[in-house]
């Protein structure tokens, strides 16, 4: 299955893009691809205004959200991450904790 990771990433972000890619490395382990938004979207700083690149990215989330099979949350839930959850709902993806979806695989 292709399972969308969300997690936090504003705050600490290279410790948050480190355990993105911790959560990213356990679902492959159970056999499924993940995608992955953490650091794929750093070119908008150099695109688009400053304060509209939370809405561009959010835009290309979505769109990888709708390739996706499952969104798996794992954290406490953000802003970015309730925008992710919210589009995942309207859209009929189910959402699972993640952190449940992985126990035994971190």
């Amino acid at each position: 299955m292709r399972i969308f990771i969300s997690s936090p990433f504003r705050g600490d972000i290279e410790t948050n893009k480190r355990l993105a890619e911790e959560y990213a490395a356990a679902v492959w382990k159970l056999g499924h691809s993940p995608f992955l938004p953490h650091g794929s979207f750093d070119f908008l700083y150099y695109c688009v205004r400053p304060g509209e690149v939370h809405k561009e990215a959010m835009k290309l989330c979505f769109e990888m959200i709708d390739c996706c099979d499952e969104l798996w949350q794992f954290g406490p839930e953000t802003e970015g991450m309730a925008e992710e959850r919210e589009f995942a709902d309207d859209i009929g993806v189910p959402v699972r904790d993640g952190l449940e979806m992985i126990k035994g695989e971190k």
